[in-house]
Parts: C-alpha cells; structure tokens; sequence
C-alpha cells in the first residue's frame, strides 16, 4: 500500500495539475495514474524544486495550502521589520484559523491596505480568494480565475525560499516541501531540525 498524504483528496496528480504549466523534464515523470503525493516526491527527488511547489499548492485543501503559504512566509528574516507584511499575514493565518466570512473579508482588507508586495501580501489575498472568489463590500463577491489560488500559493512559497538569495533556493525549497509534506500528512508544517 502505498504511502498517502490524508488532506490530499485528489487521486491522481493530471486532475490537479495541466501538464502545460511544468517544464519538460516533470512532464516526463508526469503519468495518467501516479499520485500527486507520488508525483511532488519524484519531482523532489529529480530536483524539479518549482515543479513540486506547483503540484502541493494544487493539491492541500485550501486552508492547508493557505497555512503552508504562511508557514513559509514566516520564514522570511526582513518580515518582522514591515508591519504591513505583518498585519496581512496575520489576517491570513486568522482565516486558517477560523475560516469566517468575516474574516476573509479582513484578509482581503489587510492586503488591499499593505504598501507591500510580498508574501504576507499574497498570503491574505490567498486567504481571501481560498473559495474561489474575492468578498466585496456589502455581501458581494467577485469570481476569482481558478488558476489565480494555487498561483498566489505558488509565489508565496517562491519568494519566501529566496528570501536569502538564490545560492540558497534549492535547499530552502526542499525545506519548504518537507512543512507542505508535514502539512498534507496533518501536522503543523513546523517541522524539526530545519532552520530559518
């Protein structure tokens, strides 16, 4: 019996994933019935940091793939230093939390208000867009592209990976990888021994 990621629901990894947006090498390793668990762990193992990164933001559940985004977020050394960073982050692990419709309305606030560009940023807007749709005043909403979700997940876990610079990517990934694992098996994403 193979070894399964119990948050991850989809079986196989083509439904979650268009073969179009991986590079070559990952769609070779790309088949009809492997797993997306199966498939992000041959990706790691090939080196294909990015490729995996894209497959585990389509594969957690929306409020674990959020939680994953801020668990790398956090990651960031320069982020205690932009308190909108903060503040929006915040409000996106709030929404993890407690996925209110009160507070993915906050999410989307605190990242309309943030003077920064950056992962705590698109954390919030992750949050706030985690159902496919983006809360505008007085009860409305407005339909979010399907591909907008997992893309704002993708360069939250991006950004925050070369946050040190890109001689240290690969093994910040692969850390990054080692949390949205923990995550997707239930943990917290904390995972020991790693660093900073």
């Amino acid at each position: 019996m193979e070894d399964r990621w119990k948050k991850i629901i989809a079986e196989r990894a083509c439904d979650i994933i268009d073969a179009d947006d991986l590079d070559a090498a990952s769609k070779d390793l790309l088949n009809p019935e492997i797993r997306p668990e199966t498939y992000i762990r041959e990706l790691c193992s090939a080196g294909m940091w990015s490729d995996a990164v894209k497959v585990m933001a389509r594969a957690l559940p929306p409020r674990e793939a959020v939680w994953w985004a801020c668990v790398c977020a956090r990651r960031i050394e320069s982020l205690g230093d932009d308190g909108d960073e903060i503040a929006a982050l915040k409000a996106a692990e709030q929404w993890v939390y407690k996925p209110t419709p009160q507070n993915q309305a906050d999410a989307f606030r605190l990242a309309q208000e943030s003077t920064s560009r950056a992962a705590g940023m698109l954390a919030a807007l992750a949050a706030a867009g985690s159902e496919g749709k983006l809360p505008l005043a007085d009860g409305q909403y407005a339909d979010l592209e399907s591909s907008a979700f997992p893309q704002l997940l993708f360069a939250v876990v991006m950004i925050s990976a070369a946050a040190k610079g890109s001689e240290q990517i690969n093994g910040r990934l692969r850390q990054m990888l080692s949390s949205g694992e923990d995550i997707a098996c239930g943990g917290n994403g904390l995972v020991k021994g790693q660093q900073a």
